[in-house]
């Protein structure tokens, strides 16, 4: 069933719709200016928390509320953050779940594997990963070289450190494991526009590595 069939709607007879004409394959949430609901959804990466949240995505998911990350298949852009301050931690994984991103968070990096001597998998298991500076046992810097050392397949571009205060000696350091510093207290539109071009370099078809769950 295609997606204009089972919305009802009137386009596929005038093919004002981009997605009458770039698609066979009923995948609509791939089509960059669709007409759903009425009216222009915009780009890719703005149109992709309707798509999910859509009847027809479900549908064609086989079963409602499904998270299938098959190829072709929009999933959510799934951030995990370290910090060991609770309230840190909760106030920006609240702020991310209520973005719509999937959110795993951690008071220390234990849970990564590449400290538990594991290479790591093809598949990235985040697309952003942000992580404080400060930890017990092992630092931020630390851990992102952990992660460099075994492999990591998540760009370094979407990596992110943040911390009240940087001593000057790990300023290369930063430069060479993470995208960006953000100092605390944190702005969140800064975080907001970081994560938005975090997001436009990813394929949000592209299965994730589920080390966590």
């Amino acid at each position: 069933m295609q997606c204009w069939d089972f919305m009802k709607c009137g386009h596929k007879k005038d093919a004002s719709c981009p997605v009458v004409l770039q698609t066979e394959d009923k995948k609509c949430w791939l089509v960059v200016g669709t007409f759903c609901g009425g009216k222009v959804q915009g780009d890719y990466a703005q149109q992709f928390k309707s798509c999910v949240d859509c009847g027809y995505y479900k549908y064609m998911q086989g079963q409602e509320g499904t998270r299938n990350t098959g190829r072709g298949i929009i999933k959510k852009p799934r951030i995990i953050i370290y910090d060991d301050n609770t309230f840190v931690l909760k106030m920006v994984r609240t702020h991310f779940s209520e973005m719509n991103y999937e959110v795993q968070s951690f008071s220390e990096p234990i849970p990564c594997p590449p400290l538990e001597n594991t290479n790591c998998c093809l598949n990235p298991c985040a697309d952003i990963i942000i992580t404080d500076f400060r930890m017990p046992r092992i630092n931020g810097i630390e851990l992102l070289s952990h992660q460099a050392q075994r492999g990591c397949p998540i760009t370094v571009k979407n990596k992110a450190i943040m911390s009240e205060d940087l001593p000057y000696e790990h300023i290369d350091k930063i430069i060479e494991l993470a995208d960006i510093f953000f100092q605390k207290p944190l702005h969140m539109e800064e975080l907001n526009a970081w994560t938005k071009e975090c997001i436009s370099r990813v394929d949000l078809s592209q299965p994730l590595a589920n080390y966590f769950v």
